[in-house]
C-alpha cells in the first residue's frame, strides 16, 4: 500500500513539471521567438506600404503584398550575379518598373522604386 502512495505523489510532482515547462516555453516564445520574427520582416509589408504611401501612391492589400513579393523576388535573384551592388540596384529598378508596367499597367517613380529595393535587400540574408 506503502508503494502505491509513493508513484501517486511521483506522477503529480512530473505534471506539476510539465505545466511549469510549458509555462516557460510559452514565455520564451513572447520574449525572444516573437521580437525575432518581427525584426526578420514580419512587417515587411507594412513597410512597403509606406514607403509608397510617402511618395504618393496608394494601393489595396493585395496589391502591395504583389508588388513586395515582385520587389523581393527580383532583388533575390539578382544578388546571384557576379556584378556590384550599384549595377545589381540599376538592373533591379528596370526589371521591377517593367514587371509593373506589363502585370499591373502602373509607373512608378525611380525614386519609389529604389526605397522598395532598398527595402527588399535589407531582408536578404547577410552575404559572406
Amino acid at each position: 500500500m506503502l508503494l502505491f502512495e509513493v508513484r501517486k505523489e511521483k506522477q503529480m510532482n512530473t505534471n506539476i513539471f510539465i505545466a511549469m515547462a510549458v509555462v516557460a516555453g510559452v514565455f520564451a516564445i513572447i520574449m525572444y521567438v516573437m521580437p525575432f520574427l518581427r525584426k526578420k520582416g514580419f512587417d515587411y509589408y507594412n513597410e512597403v506600404k509606406l514607403a509608397l504611401m510617402i511618395f504618393g501612391y496608394a494601393f489595396r492589400d493585395d496589391k502591395v503584398k504583389e508588388i513586395a513579393n515582385m520587389a523581393l523576388s527580383i532583388v533575390a535573384d539578382l544578388e546571384k550575379l557576379e556584378a556590384n551592388s550599384s549595377e545589381k540596384h540599376n538592373l533591379a529598378v528596370k526589371e521591377i518598373s517593367d514587371r509593373l508596367l506589363k502585370q499591373f499597367n502602373i509607373v512608378i517613380d525611380e525614386e519609389a522604386l529604389d526605397l522598395l529595393i532598398q527595402l527588399a535587400v535589407s531582408l536578404l540574408p547577410a552575404t559572406k
